[in-house]
């Protein structure tokens, strides 16, 4: 079964059509299938879907930027919630961001239009491979999940103030964040900004453990 796995992910690394990737994404209960009926624990299989959506989610980018030009500056495509936290099942949607380095305000609205049409762009592709539209339009072609660093922190220093509780819910999913392409260091420090200004905040923690509670 952990063969087949290994198959699997060479098959994505070189497949070069969005029907290929698709075939493959469609052949993936087949092996989940297999683990559940030998036993294998639940976060065992979680961890294999969310690796399989980790490394198509990677190919698709590669086949995307071939379709576009050289982007303005350098970005990160990240995914977040379960599929940032390796803990995918079988059921689920897209969701996903775009953070791209800052430019001068002058030029941002170009550089932001660019991201956004790659972004839908990427949530399209992936919507046909078989990760559907997220409901809540968490994705990259939102302007609200795609921005520049400086945007991004002065996003999350609203969400951590105002603290409502759909604000909680957005910060908390970027508490799990996994790049899916890209420049990996614009992810992980906009992570370590997000920890940086949370600490000492009582009271948003205390926010965000009532918020996750009343979704139970």
């Amino acid at each position: 079964k952990y063969q087949t796995h290994t198959l699997l992910m060479q098959r994505i690394k070189i497949a070069d059509s969005y029907e290929e990737l698709k075939d493959i994404f469609d052949s993936t209960p087949i092996l989940l299938k297999m683990l559940i009926e030998n036993g294998a624990k639940t976060d065992i299989i979680t961890r294999i879907n969310s690796s399989f959506t980790d490394e198509i989610s990677l190919r698709v980018m590669d086949m995307v930027m071939e379709e576009f030009e050289e982007p303005p500056v350098d970005f990160a495509f990240i995914t977040v919630g379960s599929a940032g936290r390796g803990e995918q099942t079988f059921l689920t949607d897209q969701d996903n961001a775009i953070i791209y380095e800052d430019v001068p305000e002058e030029i941002d609205d170009d550089v932001k239009s660019y991201f956004l049409k790659l972004g839908e762009t990427l949530n399209k592709r992936l919507h046909d491979v078989g990760y559907n539209y997220c409901k809540g339009e968490v994705m990259a072609r939102n302007p609200k999940w795609c921005m520049s660093v400086s945007g991004w922190k002065k996003q999350f220093g609203s969400w951590i103030i105002h603290s409502n509780p759909q604000d909680l819910i957005d910060v908390n999913i970027f508490f799990d964040i996994k790049n899916a392409g890209r420049n990996q260091d614009l992810a992980k420090n906009l992570q370590n900004y997000i920890y940086e200004i949370v600490q000492g905040q009582r009271l948003f923690f205390y926010h965000l453990a009532d918020t996750m509670l009343s979704l139970k």
